[in-house]
């Protein structure tokens, strides 16, 4: 019976052990880097499966990647929080040419770490998707935030024959998919694309300095793109560029709000068109290039109720391209759509509860509304309490609201208390106490006796 009630004890014991080790044992790890050394490090651990994908990543100090042979993550899951540090100096600089049937992803291990997606039909001329980017290249269900990236480059030389491969350029990430990035600011940042056709393939991507393309519900908030930055499509390729996104796609809403930029957004401007193949040489509605300062185009959203949100946002760079929305330079294309808003929808004020002082605030938007509930209190305080004395009435005071000042219960009054005399012999509760003080040293005492008789014994 002992043994068994001892293995029972044991078994409880290691349940509750590893409900308690659970959650450490499955949460994300996080890694503080605070040089370009470790930061290098630790992305080309998670690159080669040695770190998850979902480490999240803290910067402890600024990182100069000056001079540094920096590559970005490939696939990333994790956070990237910058802690409110600046990364300067990344660069991406890459010269790829292919030959006729050449698939991008067997031109060499460099050019392996680019490829998002290598389609399995490569022959009809659609070889997959490529990215290009300084800090993430396929970004899923990640956060960027807290940072300033500085004077960094992506620069592409791609030069096909018949290839058709989909390419997406971002200072942050190239191909984003239910992420968010805020508090990023990108100060002198360059994207720039040099894409040369083949008559029968036109190439077709997405740029933007923040990021590429996004998939999904996407939040980018409390961003900035300085004017020494641009991004530059202006050569033979069909792009959609912009300073923020060069294109958000379907299944989830994007909201860009309390975001600036005065960069220099360029598209097709000066695109020598004769490389496109004959329906598109000289048919300027068939040429991609939108150009805008927020999103160049949009998919529509697939989910029923779904509207993008372009919040807040300014710009007062310079926007060129073969086509731009004249109507707002925010964003381009929209694709005959109807749920792109540049207000906020009317919030339902749900959540918040009316106290006796304030309109209850909705933990949405943070306003105030409703009525005051005047019976809803807070924490209490006794105000107006004192002692009484021999000579004078003493109160337990009030108890009043301490956000409102209402009394919420009135005290009562003690009275005079005047010293003990043979008239006046001392009130039951004094009496009892003074009893109960000496059993407690009788008790204390009989105790002392009982343990020295033991120790004589």
């Amino acid at each position: 019976m002992k043994k068994a009630l001892s293995l029972l004890v044991t078994a409880a014991m290691l349940v509750a052990m590893f409900a308690v080790m659970a959650p450490a044992a499955f949460a994300a790890e996080t890694k503080t880097v605070g040089t370009a050394d470790e930061l290098i490090d630790v992305v080309t651990k998670i690159n080669a499966g040695e770190l998850p994908a979902d480490t999240n990543i803290t910067l402890s100090a600024d990182i100069d990647l000056t001079g540094k042979a920096w590559k970005p993550l490939k696939v990333y899951n994790g956070t990237f929080d910058g802690n409110g540090k600046t990364i300067t100096g990344a660069a991406i600089d890459i010269a790829i040419s292919t030959a006729a049937n050449e698939k991008l992803n067997g031109a060499g291990p460099e050019r392996n770490t680019y490829v998002i997606a290598e389609y399995a039909n490569a022959s009809d001329g659609n070889y997959g998707e490529a990215g290009f980017a300084l800090l993430a290249i396929k970004a899923e269900n990640a956060t960027f935030k807290n940072f300033t990236l500085k004077d960094g480059s992506v620069k592409n030389a791609f030069n096909g024959n018949n290839r058709n491969w989909q390419s997406h350029y971002g200072g942050v990430v190239a191909y984003m998919v239910n992420g968010t990035i805020s508090n990023v600011d990108l100060v002198n940042l360059d994207v720039v694309i040099h894409e040369n056709a083949s008559d029968n393939q036109p190439f077709l991507g997405f740029a933007g300095i923040m990021a590429g393309v996004t998939f999904g519900p996407t939040t980018i908030e409390n961003c900035s793109v300085d004017g020494d930055s641009s991004v530059n499509a202006s050569n033979n390729a069909k792009y959609d560029v912009a300073a923020y996104i060069g294109r958000h796609s379907t299944n989830g809403a994007l909201t860009v709000k309390n975001c600036t930029t005065a960069a220099t957004v360029t598209a097709c401007a000066t695109a020598d068109r004769s490389g496109f193949h004959d329906a598109q040489k000289n048919d300027t509605s068939a040429i991609g290039c939108w150009a805008a300062a927020i999103v160049a185009r949009f998919n529509d959203n697939t989910d029923e109720g779904v509207y993008d949100l372009i919040l807040d946002c300014t710009n007062t760079g310079t926007i060129t391209g073969a086509k731009t929305n004249a109507d707002n330079l925010l964003v381009g294309d929209l694709n005959t759509r109807t749920d792109i808003s540049y207000e906020a929808p009317e919030c339902q004020h749900t959540g918040g509860e009316a106290t006796c002082k304030d309109k209850a605030v909705c933990i949405e938007c943070g306003e105030e509304y409703g009525e005051i509930d005047s019976d809803n209190h807070g924490e209490t305080k006794t105000v107006g309490a004192k002692e009484a004395t021999e000579t004078e009435e003493g109160y337990t005071g009030d108890k009043v609201c301490e956000d409102c000042g209402e009394k919420l219960e009135t005290g009562v009054t003690i009275p005079v208390d005047p010293p003990a005399t043979e008239e006046n012999p001392p009130k039951t509760g004094d009496l009892m106490l003074a009893v109960s003080a000496l059993a407690l040293v009788a008790a204390a005492g009989a105790v002392v006796i009982a343990r020295k008789r033991k120790i004589e014994e």
